[in-house]
């Protein structure tokens, strides 16, 4: 099942401290981010403000989560999901006032993708 949510912002992950993204590592809760998508096996969410970005394994299940971004200025990435903690944090400095767009994609241990969601965009800096 996938799931794209907006989340009203209550706080932000920016709030674990800056050590602790730059460890790339947190126990950051999902419902602090602007903007998180869902399938069956993996959460990913973004903070607008602080650029950050959040992904989880939810599932014992022998997939990996891979959550990829690109902004609509041309710079992209992605990360996978290490298994080291419940939730794993990267913070980037991204542009202002230009939209990042981020998906979750499973890979099996063949390296195969087996399923995803589509493209979220959300603004960045807001």
């Amino acid at each position: 099942m996938r799931k794209t949510t907006r989340r009203a912002s209550v706080g932000t992950l920016a709030t674990v401290g800056l050590a602790a993204a730059a460890a790339l590592t947190t126990a950051a809760p999902a419902s602090a981010a602007d903007y998180c998508l869902e399938v069956e096996a993996a959460t990913a969410c973004f903070e607008s403000d602080g650029d950050i970005f959040a992904l989880s394994d939810t599932q014992v299940d022998g997939l990996t989560p891979i959550l990829q971004w690109e902004t609509e200025y041309g710079r992209a990435g992605e990360f996978v999901f290490s298994g080291s903690s419940t939730w794993e944090v990267r913070n980037y400095n991204l542009a202002e006032q230009y939209d990042v767009y981020f998906r979750i994609v499973l890979i099996d241990g063949s390296g195969d993708v087996v399923d995803g969601t589509s493209w979220q965009g959300a603004p960045i800096g807001v």
